[in-house]
């Protein structure tokens, strides 16, 4: 019995199974007093499956957020990671927790944030747009080196002005337009934007602008032709997403899928 044991402790310890895109089940043994291993690394995402391959054990977090009844049956038992940190683990028939994984019945889970399949690229700048509502849209430029981004975000105030003041003497454009800039690094496929607004221009005027730190833009590519736009705006209650699409910019497009390298695509 013990040969067997030790057999599936081995089997255990060597098998990772894929069990859909982008995550992976990680199996740990629970026998003789251990865990094996007692020291994982995963990606937000993963789950760890634990099963008991002789003794009376059970498996449970450290903090008492998850974990299993004490049985001396051939249990598994299974916790989907879904947030970065280190997860301690222990066994409460022979373990405390917060003790050494050396000398003790514990364990530690490693979760880190795993790398997005897509990577913005020199290919991401130009005109994007959210389809349903046209006439405003952003047009996008980034620097690599370092990681920087700036969006001018062309759209309308939230509520269209009296009557009074829609008309007048507005030649170029009316009162309802807005102007709003955004800019800050970007990292994988997430630009982190403190987003801006400019009041007080003139058409082809010298005047100097206000520009003032509104709120936040983030934009998160899933690919070379679509992203969402998270937007807030907390001085208007002002909260919300956006889909925007990447209009016909000549080339961009196309510059953006050949920089993608092989293995992500």
């Amino acid at each position: 019995m013990n040969v067997l044991f030790r057999a599936l402790a081995l089997a255990l310890l060597l098998l990772a199974q894929v069990t859909g895109v982008g995550a992976t089940t990680f199996d740990v043994a629970v026998s003789s007093f251990r865990f094996t291993p007692n020291d994982l690394t995963i990606q937000v995402g993963d789950t760890v499956r634990w099963t008991n391959t002789g003794g009376f054990h059970n498996v449970r977090a450290d903090d008492g957020s998850w974990g299993n009844t004490s049985s001396s049956a051939a249990w598994t038992f299974s916790h989907t990671f879904t947030a970065a940190g280190d997860v301690a683990y222990f066994c409460s028939e022979h373990a405390i927790p917060g003790g050494n994984i050396n000398t003790g019945m514990n364990g530690i889970v490693r979760v880190v944030q795993g790398t997005p399949a897509f990577q913005i690229n020199q290919g991401i700048p130009g005109s994007w747009f959210n389809p349903a509502t046209g006439g405003q849209g952003m047009l996008i430029d980034l620097a690599l080196d370092p990681k920087f981004m700036f969006v001018a975000w062309f759209t309308y105030e939230k509520a269209p002005p009296p009557a009074t003041l829609a008309g007048g003497n507005a030649k170029i454009g009316t009162t309802t337009q807005r102007w709003l800039t955004a800019s800050g690094p970007w990292d994988g496929n997430t630009a982190s934007l403190t987003l801006y607004s400019s009041s007080g221009g003139v058409f082809d005027n010298g005047t100097p602008v206000t520009t003032l730190p509104v709120g936040t833009l983030t934009l998160t590519f899933e690919n070379c032709s679509t992203a969402t736009a998270a937007y807030s705006i907390p001085g208007e209650g002002l909260s919300g997403t956006i889909p925007i699409s990447r209009s016909a910019t000549i080339g961009m497009g196309v510059l953006c899928q050949s920089l993608i390298p092989a293995t992500a695509e």
